[in-house]
Order: structure tokens, then C-alpha cells, then sequence
């Protein structure tokens, strides 16, 4: 099925600025790589062929710019509902996670990308538009390119596809692309997760894509319709049952399974110190999420430490009570604040330690801690800290 249609995400007399850039939305198959099986369609947006915005990422960045993401989503939505009753396969519409009320509407194909960067600033409300989308049957897709941000924040989000950028495709004669693809596989090996691959647009793209772990792809070698072997309908998400997970405070997840184990704060400032080497070695793929109460104020010499982790690793959120580079929803001098937490999660290390002052009588300060690398329980916990971190400003 080839359907184009060129219009405005809004009807003439609207006067959207989205309506001056020329939009066009088609269908795209998505095709299983290994015969070429088609397994869904795909609605995708450009603009004006030849220009700048022609890619859909540009006109996407564009829409963001000013603001006009919705419309831009709903163009898309309207155009899918023309095509879904006459339907024979998945039929595959993305929109944003600002754009988050369309997930109520009633597409079976309807998903959401989640954009790393977005995560970064806004940690809480991404995990709520996930939490969402599953609720209401969504696939959640995050798309992952060459130095991207996407590879510290895959085992957070646990996305439903992975897509590969085409540039990983063009690029994949050098180094960065090699580090990707085990970075990739490394999450891959505990996920369900599809891999779609774009920019398929050779026979000898195809192969590539295989070879970097792609099941599925999009792109110009698979215009012709003859080279349509079978059609083989797109795997359905995963059911919300089957991700379950504990909740509470990081403390309370590990305490459930852990027993907790007493220490004074130099022994956790060791543990911790020894948590972040593994975070830089990890590099840009790593995730690390740091809090410290008001018993364990952050000193200059550790601030500057920590903003040398954040220059190395791919996200780094902290708070502190002389460092709130991002604030959580609680007041640091509350006893039910965040606490003294490090998680440290990247594709080959997961760890965890969360720890809670001792009342003490003469001053000296002890803390009931626990700690783990199990992954499963180091993510859960993660995803509870950061729920904690309000957006940045």
C-alpha cells in the first residue's frame, strides 16, 4: 500500500505556522530482515522534498521549537485513521510524549517515542508517560544513534523497540558503531525489545542491519513490491502484568530482600567512590543517579568530583544539600527525603547502594545501608529515585 497525502496538520483556515511548512505524510513498510517479509506499515511525516526539514527528525526538531508537536501528531493520527479500517497489518503512528493525550485515542498501532534528552530533563514525567502508554497498550520506542543518550537510558524506559538511526547504518565502519552494538546487545540479552533499523536502503544495508542485531527495517530496499516474500504481522507489545516491579523507597526495595549491614560515613564514601569508577569506565553508556541527605552535606572537593563523573558518563542526576543540580520532590531536611542513594546502571554493571543515618547520642555519624547488583532490583530502585527528581529548569 503506497497512500501519500500533502496538506497542513490543520485545515487551510487554521493558521498554525506548521501550515506554511509543506507536510507530507506517507506509508512506509517495515519489513522483517531476514526474507523480507513485510510486518507493518509505518506513518511517516516530512517536509518540502530538497529542503531542510525533509527528515522527519528535522521537521520533528522544528515542531519542538515552536511548540507545535500536537499538531503535528494529530496530522499523523488523522491521516492513520483514514488507512486503519481497511488494514491487513499493524499500522505503526509515533507521536511525542508532550503529545501524550493521543494515546487515549482508540489505534491499535499507536506509539510513543521517547526522546533521551527529554528524559534528562524531565526523568519523572517521561516515566509517567511510559507507565501510560503500557496502561493504555502502546508500544514504547526509543530511537538510538551514534554518541547518543539513548544507551544510559535504555534499561530505565525498557522500550518495546529499539530503533537504530540510519546513521548507525552509514556509519558502521567506525569504532563508536562497534562500542553500540554491544552496548545494545548487552540490554538486549534481558529485553524483549525489536530492533528496527532505518536507512535500509540497499541490499548490502540490509545484511548490515542483521549483522547489528536489527530484526526489522524501513528504507528504500524494500520499494519494490515484488520483493515482498510473506507477510508476517509485527510482534504485539509486552501485557503491563508482565512488568510488574516492587516500589517504595530505594532503601525500603533492597531492605526487602537484602539484610541491611551498619558502617560510618567513611566507609560509604569509599563505596561510593568505588561505584562511581565503575560509572567512568562504563563511559556514555552509564546512568548515574546520586542523592545525599542533610546528615551527609556535599563537600566542594566531592561536588567537583562529581561534575567530572557527569562530564564522563551518559546521564548523571544529583542532589544535594549544597549541590541541587536537580531538585527532588522533597525537602532534604525531611526525614522521609531522599536519603543517601548512588545507582549506578550501564549495559555490563548494575549496582546500588542506599543507605539511612543512625540517631546517634554523641555525635558520631553510623548508617544502616544495603547494596546489590542484581539488576532487576538495582533498575526498580533507580526508576523510584529518580520518580523523586522534580524537572529541571
Amino acid at each position: 500500500m503506497t497512500m501519500i497525502d500533502r496538506g497542513s496538520p490543520r485545515e487551510s483556515a487554521d493558521h498554525s505556522p506548521l501550515a506554511a511548512l509543506g507536510i507530507t505524510a506517507r506509508v512506509r513498510g517495515v519489513h522483517r530482515l531476514s526474507d523480507g517479509a513485510l510486518a507493518a506499515r509505518m506513518v511517516a511525516l516530512t517536509g518540502p522534498p530538497g529542503s531542510s526539514l525533509e527528515a522527519e527528525d528535522d521537521l520533528r526538531h522544528v515542531a519542538a521549537l515552536m511548540q507545535q508537536t500536537a499538531d503535528l501528531d494529530d496530522y499523523a493520527i488523522r491521516f492513520t485513521r483514514r488507512l486503519a479500517a481497511a488494514a491487513d497489518l499493524p499500522l505503526l503512528t509515533v507521536v511525542d510524549p508532550s503529545s501524550a493525550a493521543n494515546l487515549a485515542v482508540p489505534l491499535t498501532g499507536l506509539s510513543v517515542s521517547l526522546e533521551p534528552r527529554d528524559f534528562a530533563r524531565s526523568p519523572r514525567r517521561c516515566l509517567d508517560t511510559v507507565r501510560v502508554a503500557r496502561a493504555a497498550g502502546r508500544r514504547v520506542c526509543v530511537r538510538v544513534g551514534v554518541d547518543d543518550l539513548a544507551l544510559a537510558v535504555l534499561p530505565i524506559i525498557e522500550p518495546d523497540v529499539v530503533v537504530l538511526r540510519s546513521e548507525v547504518i552509514a556509519q558502521v565502519r567506525d569504532p563508536s558503531v562497534a562500542r553500540l552494538v554491544q552496548e545494545v546487545t548487552a540490554h538486549l540479552e534481558n529485553s524483549a525489545a525489536v530492533v528496527l533499523a532505518e536507512g535500509v536502503d540497499s541490499l548490502d544495508a540490509a545484511r548490515t542491519a542483521l549483522s547489528l542485531g536489527a530484526q526489522y527495517g524501513t528504507g528504500a530496499a524494500f520499494d519494490d513490491p515484488a520483493s515482498v516474500a510473506v507477510v508476517a504481522p509485527f510482534p504485539a507489545p509486552v501485557a503491563p502484568c508482565a512488568r510488574h516491579e516492587p516500589t517504595g523507597t530505594p532503601f525500603a526495595i533492597l531492605a526487602a530482600t537484602h539484610r541491611p549491614r551498619r558502617g560510618d560515613e567513611s566507609l560509604l564514601q569509599e563505596m561510593g567512590r568505588s561505584l562511581e569508577a565503575q560509572a567512568t569506565g562504563t563511559g556514555a553508556a552509564a546512568l548515574v543517579v546520586r542523592t545525599a541527605g542533610a546528615s551527609c552535606e556535599l563537600g566542594h572537593l566531592t561536588a567537583r568530583r562529581w561534575d567530572g563523573i557527569a562530564d564522563t558518563t551518559g546521564m548523571t542526576t544529583t542532589y544535594g544539600v549544597r549541590m541541587p543540580l536537580l531538585r527532588t520532590t522533597h525537602d532534604a531536611q525531611h526525614p522521609t527525603g531522599p536519603g543517601w542513594n548512588i545507582a549506578v546502571v550501564g549495559p555490563h554493571v548494575a549496582a546500588l547502594l542506599a543507605a539511612r543515618p543512625l540517631p546517634s547520642a554523641d555525635g558520631d555519624r553510623r548508617f544502616e545501608f544495603v547494596q546489590t547488583y542484581d539488576r532487576a532490583t538495582v533498575v526498580a530502585a533507580t526508576r523510584a529515585l529518580l520518580r523523586e527528581f522534580a524537572e529541571a529548569n
